[in-house]
């Protein structure tokens, strides 16, 4: 997946170098089998070009068409906010997206208790948002 969006051998090697390169802690270093070390210099660039193929895309594919009213990604490395105008359609996202992120092996941190309305009506919500942050994958 890298590879595919990254096309310098030279930049694709040192992501390489990274991965293989462990942490230390302690004065100890150990190596990783899978992910990258969260807060390693190498976290959030990955995860923002896998994000791109599982958030972005699949939002802008299969969620805002499946919603009835707006939608909106808004992304930031592994930070994101999404703005919904129903909260059937927030509600909708969430489901969709905890099966999504389970499907991909991503570990996150779920901020869903941040979901805010700004503006209702008996019946409608006019923006729904909710927050998430992956944590390193």
């Amino acid at each position: 997946m890298v590879a595919h969006r990254l096309g310098d051998p030279v930049i694709l090697r040192l992501i390489g170098k990274w991965l293989n390169a462990g942490f230390m802690a302690g004065g100890v270093v150990t190596r990783t089998e899978e992910r990258s070390p969260q807060g390693g210099p190498i976290s959030p660039i990955l995860a923002n070009i896998y994000l791109h193929f599982v958030l972005d895309l699949w939002f802008e594919k299969k969620v805002k068409p499946w919603c009835k009213g707006e939608a909106y990604l808004t992304r930031f490395a592994d930070d994101f906010v999404v703005n919904f105008q129903y909260r059937r359609d927030a509600e909708g996202f969430k489901k969709g997206l905890t099966n999504r992120f389970g499907k991909c092996s991503i570990r996150w941190i779920r901020y869903w208790n941040t979901a805010i309305v700004l503006r209702a009506t008996p019946t409608t919500a006019t923006f729904m948002s909710a927050v998430g942050k992956q944590a390193s994958g």
